[in-house]
Parts: structure tokens; sequence; C-alpha cells
């Protein structure tokens, strides 16, 4: 399964959401700053639902950390900091030995 990352939780996001979802082929996570919009979106459609600030570098890179795709339903002037944040190197696990 796909693990999305929705930033926005406004009428764009909750219409991306609807449609990740219900081709049941996702695992979709929305994250916005307004908790209403969240609230309004878990009434549409089961999908899980995070409060946070797109403008938090720290909390982009966690959120984007165990996702394989975002897509950002922000206002134009938010996306350079998810871009940003979305190109810095990520820690990777150390590969296992082998036997």
């Amino acid at each position: 399964m796909h693990r999305v990352l929705v930033l926005g939780a406004g009428k764009i996001g909750r219409a991306i959401a609807m449609l990740l979802h219900s081709a049941a082929d996702f695992d979709v996570l929305v994250a916005d700053a307004d908790n209403a919009a969240l609230t309004k979106l878990q009434g549409m459609v089961p999908v899980d639902t995070t409060l946070a600030d797109a403008g938090n570098p720290g909390q982009l890179r966690s959120l984007m950390q165990d996702r394989d795709s975002v897509i950002s339903a922000l206002v134009f002037s938010a996306n350079p900091a998810v871009a940003e944040a979305a190109v810095e190197p990520w820690p990777r696990p150390s590969p296992k030995p082998k036997p």
C-alpha cells in the first residue's frame, strides 16, 4: 500500500483525500493546522488526520518520514517550505550486515 501525506484539509485537500481513499490502494494521512477542517474531513471520509503546522520544518520532516508521497493542497506561498523539507537528506537506517 502506498503511503501518502496530504497537506491541507480544505476543499482541495478533502477532495484529494476522498479520491485516494476511494481507490483503496493508499494509506492516507491528512495534516492541517486547523482542527475544525480535520474534524470536518473525518466526518466525510475515514482517513488518518493529524494537527500540524506546515510552516514548521521539523514537523514537516517528521510527517514525511514514513510516507512514500506528499501532496500539497496548501496555499501556494507555503509550498517552498514543503519542497525544502522534502528534499532534505533523510536519516537512513544502516544496512543490516549479511550473515
